[in-house]
């Protein structure tokens, strides 16, 4: 890990803050509601940001914050509206272009609750910061190992689930969609909102 930088995760979020276009005190103040004693001080957070200033022009780009009124020129089409919508509702500010690049193609696969694609695109968005600074982080390959395993894990995917379109399946199918729509029904509830800036969506098991 690069001299000066103690605490890996705290680092990536003081970034993330700070190319969302908080200065120093807001940063500061944020960190303190999501680390509470663990915050780093005033002083680090200084030497932090030299290094923030200190990335080349391209990692800058793509941390910048993506801006509504220029969907069209990211190439990913105006449905990351949905991801940048709910990014900003739960955080207080637009996401930056490498997280939404992440949700849009996590948002490919399908299956995904809206808190649980933005936990991933988080992840990848965090593997990609800490490479830019030279942070040891675990590969992209293990990364994409873990989220295959956790979408399966959450929607229920296993071998024994695919079957052949036989005719009782077609006889019974609307029974079946019938059945999901009223077991499903109380499966997620709304979480509250936390307070604006704190970190809200909660590490991946």
């Amino acid at each position: 890990m690069p001299r000066g930088i103690s605490d890996s995760e705290q680092f990536v979020e003081a970034y993330r803050l700070y190319t969302a276009g908080y200065k120093q005190a807001q940063i500061l103040e944020k960190l303190n509601l999501i680390y509470r004693s663990n915050s780093i001080k005033l002083r680090t957070l200084g030497d932090w940001i030299k290094k923030f200033k200190e990335l080349s022009d391209e990692e800058k780009e793509n941390s910048q914050s993506i801006q509504w009124h220029d969907l069209d020129d990211y190439g990913m089409g105006w449905e990351i509206g949905r991801g940048i919508g709910y990014f900003h509702d739960w955080e207080g500010h637009m996401p930056s272009r490498r997280l939404i690049k992440w949700w849009w193609r996590l948002n490919q696969i399908g299956g995904w609750s809206d808190e649980k694609l933005m936990l991933w695109a988080k992840k990848y968005e965090e593997y990609e910061i800490k490479t830019a600074f030279g942070i040891k982080s675990e590969s992209l390959a293990s990364l994409d190992e873990q989220m295959l395993s956790n979408r399966r894990d959450t929607t229920g995917i296993t071998a024994g689930t695919v079957t052949n379109n036989s005719s009782e399946d077609n006889n019974h199918k609307e029974d079946h969609e019938m059945s999901d729509i009223s077991s499903n029904s109380t499966l997620e509830t709304p979480r509250p909102r936390n307070v604006r800036g704190y970190s809200s969506f909660q590490k991946i098991d």
